[in-house]
C-alpha cells in the first residue's frame, strides 16, 4: 500500500506538470494595474514637462511685460521732454497781438512779426 501511494504521488505530479495554470482574475487584474500604472507615470511625466515649458513660458513673459513697463516709462518721458520743447519753441514764434490806438498806414509782415506805421507817419 506505501508503495501504490508511492506511484500515485508520482503519477499526480508528472500529470500536474503538463498542465498549464489559467490566469486567475487577479492575475488579470494585475495585468491591467501594471498597464495602468505605466499609463499613470508618462501623464505624470508629460504634467511635470508641462509645468516645466508653462513656468519657463511664465517667466519669458513676465521679462517681456517688464520691458514693455519700462519702454512705456521711457516714452512717457521722452512726451514730456517733447511737449515742455514745444511749449517753450510755441512761446518764441507765437505772434501776440498788442492793440494799438488809431490805424496804420503802411503794414510790413516779416518773420520777426507784424510792423506798422500810423497814418500820422
Amino acid at each position: 500500500m506505501v508503495r501504490q501511494l508511492q506511484i500515485d504521488i508520482k503519477s499526480s505530479q508528472r500529470s500536474f506538470a503538463n498542465i498549464k495554470p489559467i490566469p486567475s482574475r487577479f492575475a488579470k487584474m494585475k495585468v491591467r494595474q501594471g498597464e495602468l500604472d505605466v499609463r499613470l507615470n508618462l501623464t505624470v511625466n508629460r504634467q511635470r514637462q508641462l509645468e516645466s515649458t508653462f513656468s519657463q513660458q511664465q517667466q519669458e513673459l513676465e521679462g517681456r511685460v517688464d520691458g514693455l513697463y519700462s519702454r512705456q516709462n521711457e516714452t512717457a518721458g521722452r512726451q514730456h521732454e517733447m511737449t515742455s520743447t514745444l511749449s517753450q519753441l510755441h512761446q518764441q514764434f507765437v505772434t501776440r497781438w498788442k492793440t494799438i490806438d488809431g490805424s496804420l498806414k503802411f503794414v510790413s509782415v516779416g518773420s520777426r512779426g507784424v510792423w506798422g506805421v500810423d497814418h500820422s507817419n
